[in-house]
């Protein structure tokens, strides 16, 4: 609904949690469908790390955590987890690679670090 709505779906609570990050915290695979096609960013970093870090550490059933990484996948964390497949295929994809993060940082950048 608020989606439909035009609300703001990158808008972060205080904790800096924004509505992906809770989605795929919680294992939410439809709310975070949703999300992602009305825009949200997947690279957003929250104090716990992005919707898919925090996804990878708190989603203990297999079969959703993997349909959120299928969903959640980005430039950002496989340039710092040094995953060269999926920066492939994201590349591929034309994926943005001068694409920023909330701090600044594009994925070279990362993958660097």
């Amino acid at each position: 609904a608020l989606v439909n709505a035009r609300c703001d779906v990158n808008l972060a609570k205080s904790n800096t949690m924004t509505p992906l990050a809770i989605a795929a915290s919680k294992g939410h695979v439809e709310a975070v469908k949703r999300l992602v096609a009305a825009g949200a960013d997947k690279s957003a970093q929250t104090k716990w790390g992005t919707a898919l870090q925090i996804a990878k550490d708190r989603v203990k059933d297999q079969a959703t955590l993997a349909e959120l990484v299928a969903l959640l996948e980005n430039l950002h964390d496989a340039a710092k987890d040094g995953d060269t497949e999926a920066m492939g295929r994201l590349i591929e994809a034309k994926c943005d690679v001068d694409a920023q993060n909330n701090y600044g940082k594009t994925a070279v950048y990362m993958a660097a670090e």
